[in-house]
C-alpha cells in the first residue's frame, strides 16, 4: 500500500505562526441541512475547537440539539484536548475512527497525522458513522469531506463484501499462528483499510 500525502484539507485553513486554523461547515443528513460552524485550531500537540449553531438552524422549527451538552443557543461551545478528552465536540468525535482505524489512517498517510480533525476528515463522507457531515464551506459551493478518492483507491471505510469478510474470519480462526502474516497481507491488499474498527455502519455493507 503506497502511502498517500498528508491531507491538505480543502476546508478554509490558515496558519498564524505555528497555529493552524480550519473552519468547517457542519450539516445533517442526505439533504445536507446546515447545522453549524466548527472551528478547529492546533498548535503542536495543543488542540482547541469551537462549535456554533447556524442562525438558520436555530430558527428552524424542527431544530434539535445535536447532543445534550450542546443545547440550542447562539453562543459557541468550546472544547480542548486534555488527557484522553478529544478537542472535538461529542457528536463530532463520535464519527472519528477508533484506535484500529487510526493506525490504518496513519499508515495510509505515511505516518503523518497533524490533529484529531485529520482522522475525522479521512473517513469517507458517505460511510462515516453518524448523520453529521462536513463541508469545506457554507452554501451551495461547499463540497463534502473527506477528499474524494482517486480511481482505484479504496475509500476509508470501504464497502465490504460480507461473504469475503466471513471467509477471511474463518481463515483466521483456522490458522491463528499465522495471524500477523495474514493480517499484513490483507492490509496491503486493502481489505481492512478502514477508518472504523470492529463496528461499522450499515452503509459499509452493500445491500
Amino acid at each position: 500500500m503506497t502511502p498517500r500525502p498528508a491531507p491538505s484539507s480543502p476546508t478554509t485553513r490558515w496558519r498564524v505562526g505555528e497555529m493552524t486554523t480550519r473552519r468547517i461547515d457542519v450539516r445533517l443528513g442526505t439533504n445536507a441541512v446546515p447545522v453549524g460552524e466548527f472551528i478547529h485550531e492546533s498548535t503542536g500537540t495543543r488542540e482547541t475547537s469551537a462549535f456554533t449553531y447556524h442562525a438558520s438552524w436555530l430558527d428552524n422549527p424542527r431544530a434539535f440539539a445535536i447532543a445534550p451538552d450542546l443545547p440550542l443557543q447562539v453562543a459557541p461551545f468550546y472544547h480542548a484536548r486534555t488527557g484522553n478528552a478529544s478537542a472535538l465536540p461529542g457528536p463530532i468525535a463520535d464519527g472519528s475512527p477508533d484506535s484500529w482505524g487510526r493506525a490504518i489512517i496513519r499508515m495510509a498517510l505515511g505516518g503523518r497525522v497533524d490533529s484529531e480533525l485529520d482522522y475525522l476528515l479521512e473517513a469517507d463522507d458517505e460511510l462515516r458513522s453518524g448523520a453529521l457531515r462536513y463541508f469545506d464551506k457554507p452554501g451551495t459551493a461547499g463540497k463534502p469531506l473527506a477528499p474524494p478518492r482517486e480511481a482505484g483507491e479504496i475509500s476509508i471505510p470501504r464497502l465490504f463484501d460480507l461473504e469475503q469478510i466471513v471467509a477471511e474470519s474463518r481463515a483466521f480462526e483456522a490458522d491463528p499462528i499465522h495471524y500477523r502474516e495474514s493480517r499484513a497481507k490483507m492490509l496491503h491488499g486493502g481489505l481492512l483499510k478502514t477508518a472504523i474498527g470492529s463496528l461499522r455502519p450499515a452503509s459499509a455493507f452493500p445491500s
